[in-house]
């Protein structure tokens, strides 16, 4: 392959990963997990993990 659909795809992957760990935020909001057990097992910050709550009206405010 070429470094243009090297780079294509590894963007693809990093898209894919960001994707699931989201999905894995969202889980863990809904189960009521501690904030920081979502930080540790997501490496997200509380506040992207905050965002991704918000915008899923989990987390009111």
């Amino acid at each position: 392959m070429c470094n243009l659909s090297d780079g294509i795809e590894q963007r693809g992957i990093n898209i894919g990963v960001e994707r699931g760990k989201s999905d894995m935020v969202l889980a863990m909001l809904k189960d009521n997990q501690p904030l920081e057990l979502i930080v540790k097992f997501s490496n997200f910050t509380k506040e992207k993990i905050v965002e991704i709550g918000r915008k899923n009206s989990i987390i009111i405010g």
